[in-house]
């Protein structure tokens, strides 16, 4: 069963994408296709789910800080570290998680680029 937040793969193409909704009766699902950007409709039968629920997440590697800003002097890290965004800071990335990233990435720029009044 294919739940907003998955991640799957196209039977008929070479393609990834993010299940970003379901209709109600399961047969279609709005997906964002990695590398072109952009969201279509598609029935689900032509994909099949690769990823779903908790996975390691793949920005801080699992250990839920983000690096920034430094190196490594004598094995020590001189820069600053912070929760990582990806995984809020528990080092695994559930389907609310790709959700709320995709959102930030993905629409939070066109708010920005909006003109306010």
């Amino acid at each position: 069963m294919i739940q907003k937040g998955d991640i799957v793969g196209s039977t008929r193409f070479d393609q990834r994408a993010l299940v970003l909704a379901v209709t109600k009766d399961g047969l279609r699902a709005k997906l964002h296709v990695f590398g072109y950007d952009r969201e279509v409709w598609r029935d689900i039968a032509v994909c099949s789910v690769e990823t779903t629920g908790e996975e390691e997440c793949w920005q801080c590697g699992g250990h839920g800080l983000y690096f920034f800003g430094g190196a490594v002097v004598n094995g020590v890290y001189q820069g600053s570290t912070g929760p990582c965004y990806g995984c809020g800071g528990t080092g695994m990335q559930t389907n609310a998680d790709r959700l709320r990233c995709y959102y930030y990435w993905h629409r939070g720029g066109a708010r920005e680029a909006m003109p306010t009044a």
